[in-house]
């Protein structure tokens, strides 16, 4: 039989390593919640779907292609520093790629 004191241990394990494993999950979507973050992924996005209707209707490929990648962008960038820089490259290469 374990002394009690060693039954206290484990629990205590078992509750810093939930807490850790929650720590984890929250530092890692912390970033997709920033205000600013989610207001340009609408901008970005907004921007990637008027091109990509654009694109379909005038069966243009450089549009559709940039719109799906601008569209697909605020999915895999988490900062905002980097959401608006490649948000403006692509939209800079919509105005430059036109026919």
């Amino acid at each position: 039989m374990l002394p009690a004191r060693a039954v206290g241990h484990k629990a205590q394990d078992a509750a810093i390593r939930s807490n850790s494993r929650r720590l984890r999950w929250s530092a890692m979507f912390a970033a997709e919640f920033d205000p600013t973050t989610i207001a340009l992924g609408f901008l970005f996005g907004g921007i990637g779907f008027v091109a990509f209707r654009y694109g379909r209707a005038r069966q243009q490929v450089p549009p559709l292609v940039l719109g799906m990648a601008l569209m697909g962008v605020p999915m895999f960038v988490t900062s905002a520093i980097w959401l608006s820089v490649v948000g403006v490259g692509l939209t800079a290469g919509l105005w430059l790629w036109r026919e």
